[in-house]
């Protein structure tokens, strides 16, 4: 089975932090060099969301998370990566190469 979809474009990336989605203060238009198009505007976290999220991060490695063994968090987080890998071809309409449009900030 093929998978197609036309890139998504006119959206505003979100943060996640602590399970939420928290509005981010600022963004900016992530722009295509190639056709001067801006496909989305991407949020920008303040120091105050990085300090959440450190936060946030601690929080889970002092608890649940930090008690999982690190080969069943590896093999946790490598199938996280192939999901978004293969979301982020169907959400941006590409089905190789790297899409213009990361899915979330930070994607690359």
């Amino acid at each position: 089975m093929t998978l197609t979809a036309e890139p998504r474009t006119g959206f505003t990336t979100g943060l996640f932090v602590d399970g939420t989605w928290p509005d981010a203060a600022e963004t900016f238009e992530d722009l295509n060099p190639a056709t001067g198009e801006v496909p989305a505007r991407v949020s920008h976290g303040s120091a105050a969301d990085v300090d959440r999220a450190v936060r946030a991060a601690r929080a889970a490695l002092d608890g649940a998370w930090g008690d999982t063994p690190g080969v069943t968090r590896g093999v946790l987080l490598n199938r996280l990566a192939e999901l978004v890998e293969r979301d982020a071809r169907v959400r941006c309409g590409s089905t190789g190469g790297r899409p213009s449009t990361p899915p979330f900030p930070g994607a690359a």
